[in-house]
Formats: C-alpha cells, sequence, structure tokens
C-alpha cells in the first residue's frame, strides 16, 4: 500500500487466534491481532501536526460461537472489538477511534 498518497503506507501485521469444540453443537472460536502502519506522507488532515507522519497501532479481538439448531441450521453469535490500551489508536486524533460489532446470524449448511 505504499504511494505518494496521504493514504498510503507501510504496515505489519500479527495474528493469533485458535477453537475449540465444547460439544457436537457448539464451537468457540477467538483472535487476536495487532496492526501498525506508518504512513509515507506527511499528515494533511489537521493542521496542528502538519509535519507529522501518521502512524496507527491497531489492535482487535474477534470472538466467535456457532451453536447447531438442527443437522443443517446453525446460529453464530460474534463479537469485533478494536482498541487500544490508551484508546489511542493513532498519533492524529482524526483517525483515533474505538470499535465494537456484536453479531447474530442463522446459517445453513446443506
Amino acid at each position: 500500500d505504499s504511494s505518494t498518497s496521504q493514504y498510503g503506507y507501510t504496515g505489519h501485521r500479527v495474528r493469533a487466534g485458535g477453537g475449540w469444540d465444547v460439544t457436537d453443537a457448539l464451537s468457540l472460536n477467538t483472535e487476536y491481532g495487532f496492526y501498525y502502519r506508518k504512513y509515507d506522507v506527511p499528515n494533511q488532515t489537521e493542521p496542528t501536526v502538519q509535519e507529522s507522519r501518521r502512524h496507527d497501532d491497531t489492535q482487535w479481538v474477534v470472538v466467535g460461537s456457532d451453536f447447531a439448531v438442527t443437522e443443517h441450521v446453525f446460529l453464530t453469535l460474534g463479537y469485533l472489538g478494536t482498541f487500544n490500551t490508551s484508546y489511542r489508536t493513532s498519533n492524529v486524533e482524526n483517525f483515533t477511534y474505538t470499535r465494537h460489532i456484536v453479531s447474530l446470524a442463522v446459517g445453513g449448511r446443506f
């Protein structure tokens, strides 16, 4: 993604996760990830940090569970959280955020 655009960056990502079949009908999955991005062009969105090059540290957790209702129908409950211990994911304030998404889905396998 490296370029002369203010959104071009060089990044490194690390992820680790696992799953566990609790019963024949219930499974749990988790993942943790860290993504570091260093942007190539000086920041142009906030005049107070104009000369600073933006860098983002993003951490996330994903937790999911599948429950077999019948042989072909299952429910999935999931959570995605993007966070940082200081709740500051970027050195440029406009790009700092946290995110919490919970989802529930019904699926079928045939």
